[in-house]
């Protein structure tokens, strides 16, 4: 699989790069690093479509999003939020 950019809700992710080996991670799910516009971002594929809604109200809760990156936008299929530097 060779993808270079995807697009979410009209939103385009570009420049993607597998986050391990490949684009697909242990749990055989899409997994991906990008550029929105110039926000690095990650790209998953979800377990759930509901799973966006979950993370949506996640993101908008006050205490609990601040534990959690930004998010910028998702679908039924795939989320995508802002990149978060590991240690």
């Amino acid at each position: 699989m060779i993808l270079d950019k995807i697009s979410v809700n009209k939103i385009i992710v570009e420049k993607l790069t597998p986050l391990r080996e490949g684009f697909k991670n242990k749990n055989n799910k899409f997994s991906a690093k990008g550029y929105c516009k110039d926000v690095k971002v990650k790209v998953y594929e979800v377990f759930d479509e509901n799973q966006g809604i979950l993370r949506e109200f996640v993101s908008k809760h006050k205490e609990l999003s601040k534990f959690f990156p930004k998010l910028i936008t998702y679908n039924n299929k795939y989320i995508v939020e802002e990149w978060l530097k590991g240690k």
